[in-house]
């Protein structure tokens, strides 16, 4: 994808039925994995959870109940913050889930240039997982990221 966030949704019976999972991982614009990088997990505005990247770029996995809006900010120093904004929230229409899913993410960090607005890239989430009435699953919301996609190679 052009919004430099890659990802694949995988859906698997077993011991988190009531959650999904992010397996969140930080790279650099060369690709290497950025050590040091945070991850803050918003339930809504609340901030419950922050974790540091490894040597890898890679963090633990968070899980996140379903029912509920989160925010997921990606930030290193000298890097613009990134945001994946994940609805957990399950439309009446769509039924209940009854499985985990598990959805990988690469996040391609940018450098801060101090002479650019960064405001298009961090005041608005650069991804979305939502549940989509199509395959009644939650899933990436690929129009929104194709839009965001276009706003930030502008950028």
């Amino acid at each position: 994808m052009l919004l430099n966030i890659f990802f694949i949704a995988i859906s698997v019976v077993g011991q988190y039925e009531s959650s999904i999972v992010i397996e969140p991982k930080v790279i650099s614009e060369s690709k290497l994995g950025l050590e040091g990088a945070k991850v803050e997990v918003f339930k809504k505005d609340i901030l419950i959870k922050t974790i540091l990247s490894n040597s890898k770029g890679k963090f633990d996995e968070i899980s996140l109940d379903y029912h509920n809006q989160y925010f997921i900010v990606f930030s290193k120093k000298k890097y613009v913050p990134k945001t994946l904004e994940v609805d957990t929230r399950i439309p009446l229409s769509i039924g209940e889930v009854e499985e985990i899913s598990v959805f990988p993410c690469d996040v391609k960090m940018i450098k801060s240039k101090w002479w650019k607005k960064n405001k298009i890239i961090s005041e608005i989430p650069v991804a979305r997982i939502h549940s989509n009435p199509e395959n009644r699953y939650l899933d990436y919301d690929r129009p929104f990221i194709k839009q965001r996609s276009k706003e930030i190679e502008k950028y």
